[in-house]
């Protein structure tokens, strides 16, 4: 009955400024079961065709998850039992391909219930008047799986030149701000007076003789003509006032997209032309540069991240958006390395600016407390209203707000079963939230590293525990060339739904009030005072010289030693900011941009993805941030794409993780002419700073130990401490070392020398006369790739299972090198025949991430073997060279 009276105020309501007439019902037979495919020439016409329709049909309308899960629009969705699809327009992910799965499967049985599902074949809003399927596959996969469904096609005219519509706006319109300039736009007219738009609805059922068995680009092309029979609709605008003639302003002209590629490379031309042949199986020279992906080409999106994939493996290209690969010209300039946007100075407005630069803001001081909970709650104290966080989406949030949602997300979380809970975001507010949330809980963050492979994962699971993983959709639908496995996807709880459907007005109120509490009340309420410094704060996992990753869990002492050290030596001030892009599974992200600001008093801004350099230099000019953490990968991108202009208000460049090339700093000198470069060391299992090179020093090594670390060089065989400038390993010692592994027998990392418990860094290297650490060389067989330890034993064990040792020997075995400011090599030797793609299939299948992939192989005679029979890998490295 609700949707009776519903239908009937909306129809009524459309009628004041639509002229709506149906053609094509009477030749319909029936009206269950329907598949109805309409054509989409602007945002209102589901209304229309809802309301129109509504009382025959009763169509279930397949909405856009961007739609469907807007706060004012969810309860009418419900209401029609509609079904959310996500926006393939944006990428694809495997998350996104199983929701879509999904949808399809309850489109499916809908359709055999008797329901009517309301399908746009076309995915998207119309673009220039004419509707365009390319490559979408939504219909032809419906007609594999139902190839006798009942289908109803659905052509809307008159709507092209609406307010609603795509050349109203250069893109889609603002559901919020057109509705409410509709009902200003009848209420000027006196509601009865308003101008109408004439539109008509025609109805036919799919022709016999409809190709259901053939592929999609021939079903796409025959829709297509029938949608736009008649040719190009006709820009149609209808005045907004009965009393003038009030046009908008509108060009009917619209542009091919078409890029200038004359400074383009041929070779790299040409291997765009030739991946573009191989996906559509024809010529080489039957690829053009003004091809459109979409309508010429018929690409879809899964065949989107394809491209993106090969722009990747192929030309090494990360730091490219899926929306500005619209021709083959834009992906030849995209293979170039060339932007197909202009980057510019980017700027904030300036009420947002003038709060976050709040000059008047209290001074950086060490965290105080002795745990994290207590150190966090003495800030917002501290702090208040000024600002603690940022990201292009939140906005600055003040220390006020970050702790009331932290608090209102902590009444949830402590329902979830457990202890520990998984945490898996990238570097953003929400990760911020979530980390605090949980820990306010009462509970230990578990930093998941979605690269790892589901293999990886799955240990990562069952090592800690965990039954939950707290995610976000919407991060998870970026996720490109990312793999989980439906066991793992059932453990994510999102915080989507957790906004949605946990958090109520009762616990709003609740948090609210509960902020006002000053930080010792709020640790006795919560019974956070019974945490000690020595318990366990949050887990991380890193992946040493073994197969899988190993649970390092850091207690509250840990980091906040590591905190205050690291705060004490680099000269922070009040002035300063943090631009952070690492993710917080990285132990470097996780203390530098997560914890030491914010439990400092320093502003920090988030960026989610360190590969996206242009959009990283522009945020740093946006946000004015100061000190960039980072690996120097990633700070050489930023380099390579920066504006001088952006890098402005940049101070010091502070890096780790890997080994910084001398480039680094000739660049970030030429570029940042303020800013200066200084070197660190860390490791996981430390918290992870061991040591810094001081700013106003002359960098030496990667720099000396914090003031809580100490550092041993000991000889390999007998463990006996060396003399100065003597190269053995490297131990270390302190308060902001870890206790131990996690899981059942962990390996002992630590030895004992005089009495004092040691850390055994796996690293080589010698101590200066002045103290400073310099690294020799790796002793485990492990390579870094943007600051992930990548293990060898672990691939090589993989390929060595398919391609055993004979009599003979090994058949299979796997180095390193590093190149100086290129990605390392990982190199695959091989007595057999072995293509690169298969080698790195295996890996895939195997369950690693996306990061870990074979850059050559070699095929050889014999691999080399020492007298033991083990493999050489000091030769093979020198293969290399």
């Amino acid at each position: 009955m609700l949707l009776i009276i519903f239908r009937f105020f909306v129809k009524n309501l459309l009628r004041l400024r639509y002229k709506v007439e149906v053609k094509g019902l009477d030749a319909v037979d029936g009206n269950k079961g329907f598949l109805i495919l309409p054509n989409h020439p602007a945002e209102i016409d589901p209304v229309i065709l809802s309301a129109f329709l509504g009382s025959r049909f009763k169509p279930r309308p397949v909405v856009l998850e961007d739609f469907f899960h807007l706060p004012a629009l969810f309860w009418l969705f419900k209401l029609l039992r509609a079904m959310p699809m996500p926006n393939i327009e944006e990428g694809r992910s495997e998350f996104k391909t199983l929701r879509i799965k999904r949808t399809l499967e309850e489109i499916e049985s809908g359709l055999e219930n008797g329901d009517n599902i309301l399908l746009y074949p076309s995915g998207r809003l119309c673009r220039d008047g004419e509707e365009k399927l390319g490559g979408t596959s939504a219909l032809n996969t419906l007609l594999k799986q139902i190839p006798d469904a009942k289908i109803l096609l659905v052509r809307t005219k008159g709507l092209w030149g609406s307010s609603f519509s795509w050349v109203f706006n250069n893109a889609r319109p603002d559901l919020g701000k057109q509705f409410i300039f509709a009902v200003k736009v009848i209420l000027t007219n006196l509601i009865f007076f308003t101008p109408k738009r004439k539109v008509t609805i025609e109805i036919e059922k799919l022709p016999d003789d409809f190709p259901r068995t053939e592929n999609k680009i021939t079903q796409n092309k025959l829709l297509e003509k029938w949608y736009n029979f008649g040719g190009k609709e006709p820009l149609k605008l209808v005045s907004y006032s009965l009393w003038t003639k009030k046009l908008p302003e509108i060009s009917e002209e619209t542009t091919k997209e078409i890029f200038d590629i004359s400074d383009i490379p041929e070779e790299i031309k040409l291997g765009v032309c030739e991946e573009f042949a191989i996906m559509k199986k024809c010529k080489t020279e039957e690829i053009s540069p003004d091809l459109d992906l979409r309508s010429d080409l018929g690409l879809d999106s899964l065949e989107m991240a394809d491209v993106m994939s090969w722009l990747d493996d192929r030309f090494g290209v990360l730091d490219v958006s899926l929306k500005d690969l619209t021709s083959v010209g834009a992906v030849m300039r995209a293979a170039a390395g060339k932007s197909n946007v202009k980057f510019q100075i980017s700027n904030l407005k300036s009420q947002i600016l003038n709060y976050w630069m709040n000059p008047n803001r209290p001074e950086v001081v060490l965290p105080d407390g002795e745990t994290i909970h207590e150190c966090f709650l003495n800030i917002c104290d501290r702090m208040s209203k000024n600002a603690a966080c940022a990201d292009d989406i939140s906005g600055p949030l003040s220390y006020n707000r970050l702790k009331t949602g932290a608090l209102l997300l902590a009444d949830v979380i402590k329902e979830i079963p457990g202890k520990r809970i998984g945490v898996m975001f990238p570097s953003a507010v929400g990760a911020d939230v979530v980390v605090l949330a949980t820990m306010l809980a009462g509970k230990v963050p578990v930093m998941i590293n979605w690269t790892l492979g589901v293999r990886n994962l799955t240990h990562v699971i069952e090592v800690s525990e965990i039954n939950t993983i707290l995610t976000s959709m919407k991060f998870l639908d970026n996720l490109d060339n990312v793999s989980f496995g439906e066991k793992i996807l059932d453990l994510f709880v999102f915080l989507e739904d957790i906004k949605k459907e946990k958090l109520g007005l009762k616990k709003k109120i609740k948090a609210l009030l509960n902020s006002r509490k000053n930080a010792a009340r709020l640790l006795k309420y919560l019974k956070l005072n019974e945490i000690s410094a020595g318990e366990e704060a949050i887990i991380l996992f890193t992946s040493g010289s073994e197969a899988v990753p190993k649970g390092v869990p850091l207690t509250h002492e840990n980091i906040l030693t590591n905190i205050k050290d690291s705060i004490s030596e680099i000269s922070i001030k009040k002035e300063d900011s943090v631009y952070a892009f690492l993710p917080p599974f990285h132990s470097f992200g996780l203390t530098a941009t997560l914890f030491l600001p914010i439990l400092s008093g320093l502003r920090v801004a988030h960026y989610p993805n360190p590969t996206e350099a242009r959009k990283l230099a522009q945020g740093i000019n946006k946000w004015k941030t100061t000190l960039i953490f980072g690996t120097p990968t990633f700070h050489a991108g930023i380099l390579k794409a920066a504006l001088p202009e952006q890098l402005e208000p940049v101070r010091i460049f502070v890096t780790g993780a890997e080994k910084a090339p001398e480039s680094l700093y000739k660049n970030a000198k030429a570029l940042a002419e303020k800013a200066i470069v200084i070197e660190g060391y860390g490791i996981t299992e430390c918290s992870p700073i061991v040591s810094v090179c001081r700013p106003g020093e002359p960098p030496e090594g990667v720099g000396r130990p914090l003031a809580e670390v100490d550092v041993l060089i000991v000889d390999l065989d007998s463990s006996e401490p060396l003399n100065t400038g003597e190269t053995g390993m490297i131990l270390v010692s302190g308060k902001s070392i870890f206790g131990g592994y996690l899981g059942k027998n962990p390996p002992n990392p630590f030895v004992e020398i005089n009495g004092k418990k040691w850390y055994v860094t796996g690293d080589l290297g010698y101590l200066t006369e002045n103290g400073a650490i310099v690294i020799a060389g790796r002793l485990k067989r492990f390579v870094k790739i943007g600051g992930e330890m990548i293990s060898l034993p672990a691939i090589e064990e993989v390929l060595t299972n398919i391609w055993p040792p004979t009599d003979d020997g090994p058949v299979v075995a796997v180095e390193a090198c590093e190149v100086e400011g290129q990605r390392p090599k990982i190199v695959l030797f091989s007595k057999e025949e072995i293509k690169l793609d298969d080698a790195n299939k295996l890996l895939a299948e195997a369950g690693f991430g996306n990061i870990v992939k074979i850059s050559e192989v070699r095929k050889t005679d014999e691999i080399p073997v020492l007298g033991t029979g083990k493999i050489d890998y000091k030769l093979l490295k020198s293969l290399l060279k």
